[in-house]
């Protein structure tokens, strides 16, 4: 659950409910991943040069490759049956220079700011779907968001902006709770409880 819930997955479905054709899906988002502290920046390679970014980060030593799992989730919650997903790590590199005071330095012009997961998935009814994370350092100006858009008919697109993602991610799960106590035995998607709601009249 966590922030996947609102605004990975069901904003993804909601986006997609209008429509009468369906084609492709995209999902992207940028996470400042300085808002969680120096082992989410370690996991995300800051600092790390490119030839050692692809050394740790790929093949058997890829990590945050469960990111794959949104537009599968959201194209089977649609109704799609999945045939292929793939996913790759790539390096978030800058043609500046970044503070990182999580790190004690800066991040050099070059290094390795962040990691982008791009995923894609193919259904056995022919609509697709992409997805484009990235978690790294943020340039000034820059705003936490989350990206939905459908090609289909109509053609629709939800974009979500949050102040703080750590704190969402919390109350997320918090405001899971009296859908988990009455869901019933067993294993449950997030697409199976219906939409988050809140709790602030509680």
């Amino acid at each position: 659950s966590g922030i996947w819930d609102a605004w990975r997955i069901w904003s993804g479905i909601l986006a997609a409910g209008p429509c009468t054709e369906l084609r492709s899906l995209f999902h992207s988002s940028i996470t400042d991943v300085q808002r969680f502290g120096i082992g989410a920046i370690q996991l995300c390679g800051i600092g790390l040069s490119i030839e050692e970014f692809q050394h740790r980060m790929s093949g058997a030593n890829a990590v945050m490759t469960t990111y794959k799992t949104i537009p599968e989730h959201v194209l089977a919650a649609l109704g799609y049956t999945i045939r292929n997903a793939s996913v790759r790590a790539e390096p978030v590199v800058f043609d500046e220079t970044l503070p990182c005071p999580a790190l004690g330095r800066e991040i050099a012009a070059g290094e390795v700011a962040g990691t982008r997961v791009v995923a894609e998935v193919s259904t056995h009814e022919g609509v697709t779907a992409k997805a484009h994370i990235e978690t790294r350092l943020f340039r000034e100006g820059e705003i936490e968001h989350m990206f939905w858009s459908v090609d289909g008919l109509p053609r629709t697109r939800i974009r979500t902006e949050r102040d703080d993602s750590g704190l969402a991610s919390a109350t997320s799960l918090f405001n899971r709770i009296p859908d988990v106590i009455a869901a019933p035995s067993g294993i449950v998607l997030l697409s199976q409880l219906g939409p988050l709601k809140q709790t602030a009249l509680r």
